[in-house]
């Protein structure tokens, strides 16, 4: 089935989530967390999770969290998992948990750095799903459409974990397993 769902963190400002569920918006995922991708790769809450976890499910509107994640080892994929599990006690979270998997930019940042490969990306996603999976909540794996095909062993992941596609297109040719698909950046 289709629903709408947005994708939202503090870069959105204050939200009025009654108009959202109004306007159509079935569900969210809420950035909780952040990995900086300079070299010292500083975890970071979200200015604005707090206050979009309560309005949002006080609004009706189901929610998920994530990570953006910069991790390049599995003891910072589980670093990560824990971060932000302990920042949704208390939380109506009825979604997935989330491993925001990707790239600062081509050639930028330290996961991009770090040069991993298929295997270690895909292990470091396998521990945060682990961890989370093993807290009582749902884990899911967001990734953009080369990150899946090149980077990581996605069938391997989607055998246990739900996917979460990013590609910003009308119709997508991505032929893994998926069961999001964010397809626009707006």
């Amino acid at each position: 089935s289709i629903v709408n769902g947005v994708d939202v963190s503090s870069y959105q400002k204050t939200i009025d989530w009654d108009k959202a569920k109004a306007d159509g918006i079935d569900y969210a995922f809420i950035r909780v967390a952040f990995r900086g991708y300079g070299d010292s790769g500083s975890l970071n809450s979200d200015g604005k999770y707090k206050e979009n976890l309560t309005n949002a499910v006080k609004a009706g509107v189901k929610v998920g969290v994530y990570i953006y994640s910069q991790a390049i080892t599995v003891e910072e994929g589980i670093e990560e998992a824990n971060y932000i599990l302990e920042r949704i006690k208390g939380y109506d979270v009825s979604l997935p948990v989330v491993i925001d998997y990707e790239y600062a930019a081509t050639g930028l940042g330290r996961l991009y750095n770090a040069n991993l490969s298929k295997r270690q990306a895909t292990d470091i996603c396998l521990a945060f799903c682990e961890t989370v999976e093993a807290a009582g909540y749902d884990a899911m794996v967001y990734a953009n459409k080369s990150m899946l095909q090149s980077s990581l062993y996605a069938s391997e992941l989607s055998e246990k974990y739900q996917i979460w596609l990013a590609n910003y297109t009308a119709k997508t040719t991505y032929g893994g397993t998926y069961q999001y698909w964010q397809y626009t950046s707006s």
